[in-house]
């Protein structure tokens, strides 16, 4: 499926969003989240996907397939660290 330039930036801002948040949570906890679940208390509203984050805390992983989230339109690019659209 094609995802729309409105689907791609609002996903691209969702991760800028927890980016933010994970770098808030590391400055508090002095480590990095293990996903976004534990963004809770940093983050406010609820996420469209699930994130996990590496050792360095990079997102290693969106799964954009739960309930209301952005399904088959975006995958996440690790290495660029944003939502790309699927063909």
């Amino acid at each position: 499926a094609s995802g729309g330039t409105g689907t791609l930036a609002a996903a691209n801002s969702e991760a800028s969003n927890v980016e933010t948040a994970a770098i808030g949570y590391y400055a508090r906890d002095e480590q990095w989240p293990a996903s976004a679940d534990d963004l809770g208390d940093v983050l406010a509203g609820n996420l469209r996907t699930r994130y996990s984050f590496d050792a360095d805390g990079f997102v290693d992983d969106g799964d954009p397939t739960i309930e209301g989230g952005w399904a088959d339109a975006v995958s996440w690019d690790e290495a660029r660290q944003l939502w790309i659209r699927n063909p």
